[in-house]
């Protein structure tokens, strides 16, 4: 197995193509379906992002305990399993917030209910940059050369570290995680009662995310093998990396879609769907990256 630390930096690369092709394969269905305007967004954010966390911890430590594995020894193949998984799930958050979070609000337009706290938030926000700015920035740039400022952005940013860790909370985080489950289980109980999203629509969303994605995703690892960002010793990584382009939707893009109150009956069904279809789904394409990386 290679080197964990020299392997890594390609993950997020490879997590970035997840959603940037996913999102490409969406705008196609986009074109085909013709959805009304406020399920762009959801279409789209459904077939970037995956569940890039949850899934992988479920399915890392059952593989790497397979007597026929080829990941070698369990106890070494677990523990890299957990690292790559948790790496997976922080980078998947970070892209999920950043871009789908994004892709929704343009196509959702601007919230249902803004009023004098949006304009609160939004004054805040400003302040916050403006202050971060000046923090930034010296006010006269040419007494100050390159390094003075990299030095000060450094401290900044190791000060703002460290306010963030003072004031975080662990059990909220460790709440939020059952609070997340309980929010899908009820979209996929509203989803039973049906919603205005045609079957087409969801069809070629399930399409997306179990043929044409693992598809692209085979062709991109192999091209990463040829050169030479992957290193092909490590089957668990190489796995890693297919797997990440087989995964269910990401369950926080229902989240999303309850912040800008569009869609979420329409998102329940696509949960549905997709999440009732993943084990079959799951299945043959691990069967596939495990005979591609034995």
């Amino acid at each position: 197995m290679s080197n964990y630390k020299n392997c890594r930096w390609f993950m997020p690369v490879n997590i970035l193509l997840t959603f940037v092709i996913g999102s490409m394969l969406g705008w196609l269905l986009l074109i085909i379906a013709r959805p009304p305007q406020h399920l762009k967004g959801l279409i789209i954010g459904t077939c970037a992002a995956g569940n890039l966390g949850n899934m992988l911890l479920i399915i890392l430590p059952a593989v790497c305990k397979e007597k026929a594995s080829p990941f070698g020894d369990p106890d070494v193949c677990y523990e890299y399993s957990i690292a790559y998984a948790s790496l997976s799930l922080a980078i998947g958050a970070v892209y999920l917030w950043l871009y789908v979070y994004n892709l929704v609000r343009v196509f959702a337009g601007p919230p249902i209910d803004s009023g004098n706290k949006d304009v609160a938030s939004t004054d805040e926000t400003v302040t916050v940059q403006e202050d971060l700015t000046r923090t930034l920035l010296p006010s006269s740039l040419s007494s100050t050369n390159i390094n003075g400022k990299s030095k000060v952005m450094l401290n900044v940013m190791k000060q703002q570290l460290r306010n963030f860790s003072r004031h975080i909370n662990l059990k909220a985080v460790d709440a939020a995680i059952p609070i997340v489950t309980l929010i899908v289980g009820g979209n996929l109980l509203r989803g039973l009662k049906g919603s205005g999203i045609s079957l087409p629509i969801v069809f070629g969303i399930v399409s997306v995310k179990y043929v044409f994605l693992p598809v692209c995703g085979i062709l991109m690892v192999k091209g990463a093998i040829y050169l030479g960002f992957v290193d092909i010793a490590d089957p668990l990584y190489v796995f890693i990396l297919l797997l990440q382009f087989a995964v269910p939707p990401a369950m926080n893009t229902g989240t999303i879609m309850q912040l800008f109150g569009v869609g979420e009956s329409e998102c329940s069904v696509i949960m549905l769907w997709t999440y009732g279809l993943a084990s079959v789904s799951l299945s043959l394409w691990s069967t596939i990256f495990m005979w591609l990386v034995s």
